[in-house]
């Protein structure tokens, strides 16, 4: 018998959502999604692991690590290299929910169905779930990025691109919201960021859950954002995801694109 719920592909590095349907058979779990030609960066589907597993009749686990299996025009079963990543609001009880990234092989696209099997190999999952307070580096063969969580509210405080030898650190994350009687309040104005780390086979994860402020005042409504960080050991693309969220309803409104400044960078 075939049971469906539904989620979401994000296309990390072009900031395009496309959709996946996320279903239950016999023993296994269901993706179909479609990607395009061409992708670069591995896709990236959001999932809940505790309604899958609940559906299939399987107990949580400690560290959620699903197994995938593209289902081939030939019939046949080809492992993925892939990676859960553990969302925000995450609970490995009660609410496992996070993204799905896997690598595909070369040439593969369009309508495309993965099986996912759970609990998957715990012992393989990702390493360095945790907070950083410290400033870290993630470094391949094109760049070099920093996060300190004393500079940008732990956004990326400086650009390495090795292939020119540019540097960039002169800059401000503009990501805010303004009201006509309040003013403006920014997110690099976090008054106590947090940050974290997970990191696997296909990518490494900063996650920064960040409020909009001035100083130390904030808006009634409490507007927040979380970024997702996603850097790919061999590409040259970094991936980025922006949540923003506040209270009910209120008169702010964003007034700069989150990617304007990092456009600029990354064209630089």
């Amino acid at each position: 018998m075939l049971r469906h719920m539904t989620a979401a592909v994000l296309l990390l590095a072009a900031l395009l959502a496309i959709q996946a349907t996320v279903s239950a058979q016999d023993d296994y779990g269901l993706i179909s999604v479609e990607v395009a030609a061409g992708r670069v960066v591995p896709p990236a589907v959001d999932v809940n692991l505790t309604d899958l597993a609940r559906v299939l009749g399987i107990a949580p686990v400690a560290a959620w690590n699903p197994t995938c299996l593209l289902e081939m025009p030939d019939g046949a079963l080809l492992p993925l290299i892939s990676q859960f990543d553990p969302g925000p609001g995450y609970d490995w009880e009660t609410n496992a929910v996070g993204e799905i990234c896997f690598i595909l092989p070369e040439g593969v696209s369009g309508k495309l169905t993965l099986r996912v099997q759970l609990p998957g190999t715990p012992d393989a999952a990702p390493e360095a779930r945790g907070a950083i307070t410290q400033p870290i580096t993630l470094d391949n063969a094109f760049y070099s990025v920093t996060h300190d969580p004393g500079k940008h509210a732990g956004l990326p405080s400086r650009f390495d691109f090795k292939g020119s030898g540019k540097v960039f650190e002169d800059f401000v994350w503009n990501d805010r919201v303004y009201d006509k009687e309040q003013g403006g309040f920014s997110l690099s104005q976090t008054a106590e960021p947090r940050l974290e780390m997970s990191s696997g086979p296909v990518r490494t994860l900063v996650r920064a859950y960040l409020e909009y402020a001035k100083g130390d005042r904030r808006p009634a409504s409490q507007p927040q954002a979380v970024y997702d960080f996603s850097y790919y050991p061999g590409l040259p693309v970094i991936g980025v995801r922006a949540r923003s969220s506040q209270a009910g309803h209120s008169s702010m409104r964003a007034v700069l694109s989150r990617t304007r400044e990092w456009t600029r960078i990354g064209a630089a």
